[in-house]
């Protein structure tokens, strides 16, 4: 799981920059906050939507998707963790 957060100031992650309305949830100039990824179980995921605390913006396009997964790959600011848990993930996808 990775934050995306409102572009404050020049002081930010500009490995993947969103802008204003390239998805209904990005309402001002945003990025990827990939110092803050993290994994999280399922069973928390879907409490969290069950109980309204996360709520459903609809799917992204294939396209950001792909710039945020880039993105985690080049970051200077993801830690080693969350890059050797995406490329395990990512093995056992393309596997199945």
């Amino acid at each position: 799981m990775v934050p995306i957060c409102t572009i404050r100031s020049n002081s930010h992650d500009a490995t993947c920059v969103l802008r204003k309305g390239e998805h209904v949830f990005i309402q001002h100039d945003s990025y990827v906050a990939y110092n803050l990824c993290r994994v999280e179980p399922v069973s928390k995921l879907l409490n969290g939507v069950h109980s309204n605390l996360f709520v459903d913006k609809g799917p992204i396009g294939e396209g950001i998707y792909w710039r945020i997964v880039n993105g985690l790959r080049k970051s200077p600011f993801t830690k080693p963790f969350a890059k050797d848990f995406f490329t395990e993930w990512d093995k056992q996808f393309s596997e199945n």
